[in-house]
């Protein structure tokens, strides 16, 4: 065991003895190069936006994108009403004595529940089209270059 002790620590003082005889003590900093500014881009850029163009379409985005939330929320509190409703209604038809009758008023449940979901998915769904066809109207009117913003479409016909 001292024989490892010994060797370890004979080790560890020639490795520190090359370190520090290997060490470069001439050695001095340079400063590290001078940064440069970007070249200021300039108006003659083909691939720049003007500045109205990129208001104009600014301002078609949250007009679309604020009626589709819009649309959305209110799909939302539509679905809650129905569900409240469908509650009130399953829970009145459990109370019927009678099974026949019982089964008539679950089925209305049901089947009320069905159409007004429907119904609120119809409007949301209507909603978000109109709200896409007036962007892609204004959108036209703003006259952006060739780059378009429909990728999206696909992903709120999800909502």
């Amino acid at each position: 065991m001292k024989k490892i002790a010994l060797f370890l620590s004979a080790a560890m003082l020639l490795s520190l003895t090359a370190f520090y005889v290997f060490a470069d003590d001439t050695a001095t900093t340079t400063p590290p190069p001078a940064v440069t500014a970007p070249a200021p881009t300039t108006t003659t850029d083909k691939t720049a936006e003007k500045a109205e163009v990129v208001a104009c379409m600014q301002t078609a985005v949250t007009t679309r994108d604020t009626a589709i939330g819009t649309a959305f929320d209110t799909y939302a509190a539509a679905v809650k009403a129905a569900l409240s409703a469908r509650t009130t209604a399953l829970t009145n038809a459990w109370a019927v004595p009678k099974a026949t009758d019982r089964r008539t008023a679950l089925r209305k449940a049901w089947t009320d529940y069905a159409t007004a979901v429907k119904t609120a998915r119809k409007a949301m769904n209507k909603a978000k089209s109109d709200a896409w066809s007036a962007f892609k109207t204004a959108a036209k009117a703003c006259k952006p270059t060739k780059t378009t913003d429909n990728s999206g479409l696909s992903a709120d016909n999800q909502l």
